[in-house]
């Protein structure tokens, strides 16, 4: 009999003991999952980026150019055979150096004419101011007055024209009067800056307007950089700009969009915007047409 009681007594026990837990297990799990929902809203606040970088900038490539104005392409004006010639690439130059020379007996030819057309013209003046004075006392016929009036007109344009080859020609037109001739021309820089390319050799033939040497003056580089159509809309002047060279891909440099062109090119669906160079880049030997990779920050 009382090992019956103590039967009934253990089984009452564990009775109790698993209504109590059954009771507090859905506190317990309530618990879990509201700590679940508070995780997941932390990690949704931080993969959510508080702003679109990407749209902030603009990836665009280009190169590293100069003003029209800072490009010299040198070639003569009449045709000759380079006489001297002793340039180097990379060289430097200033204005009114001199660059090489040329010679050609249509040279002498050229010059034999001016003087010839000068001493037309001189004759011809002496006679028209001759002749005018006469018409203004009705001594002489205004016919004849007509006719000196105009072979002093064409003679006048004659020389002018044949006075401004000898400029081409760079001859020292006092000393060809005195009666000095030049079967050689010398040809000069016409800007400061470095020799970028050189297309001729001493004894060569170099014909008119064929580019004979190249100049490019570094003074003031700039970037031309190629940008979608699609974000055309999102540039304004003054907006900052970083960019590389490759060749100095440790170095982070700064620029500014200085003018954005209108036109589309039609098959590449680009435009160029001209940008100006901020960083100090005198330790660096930029030249025109490096490789540049660059980003638009958008305002």
């Amino acid at each position: 009999m009382k090992s019956l009681n103590i039967i009934i007594i253990s089984s009452l026990a564990v009775y109790f003991i698993s209504c109590a837990d059954k009771q507090t297990q859905p506190d317990q799990m309530d618990q879990v999952d509201s700590s679940i929902a508070k995780v997941s809203e932390g990690s949704k606040a931080n993969i959510e980026p508080l702003e679109n970088v990407e749209e902030k900038r603009i990836q665009v490539r280009g190169f590293i150019e100069v003003p029209p104005e800072n490009r010299a392409i040198i070639s003569a004006y009449y045709g000759g055979y380079v006489k001297s010639l002793s340039l180097l690439n990379g060289q430097h130059v200033k204005k009114g150096d001199y660059l090489f020379s040329l010679t050609n007996p249509e040279y002498l030819k050229m010059q034999q004419e001016y003087l010839a057309a000068k001493e037309n013209f001189e004759f011809l003046q002496s006679d028209y101011n001759r002749q005018k004075e006469l018409a203004n006392e009705n001594i002489a016929s205004g016919k004849s007055f007509s006719k000196v009036e105009a072979d002093f007109r064409s003679a006048k344009s004659k020389y002018q024209a044949v006075r401004e080859q000898m400029k081409l020609l760079n001859v020292n037109i006092n000393k060809l009067e005195e009666g000095d001739f030049f079967p050689t021309v010398n040809i000069y820089s016409p800007i400061s800056g470095m020799i970028s390319k050189i297309n001729i050799n001493s004894g060569q033939y170099l014909d008119e307007k064929v580019p004979a040497v190249e100049i490019v003056n570094t003074g003031h580089l700039h970037l031309e950089l190629e940008v979608y159509e699609r974000d055309i809309a999102k540039l304004k002047k003054g907006q900052s700009i970083n960019f590389a060279v490759p060749e100095y891909s440790s170095a982070s440099l700064q620029a500014s969009v200085y003018l954005i062109n209108s036109i589309i090119d039609s098959e590449r669906r680009t435009a160029s915007i001209h940008a100006h160079i901020e960083s100090s880049i005198d330790s660096l030997q930029l030249m025109p047409g490096m490789f540049v990779e660059a980003e638009i920050i958008l305002d």
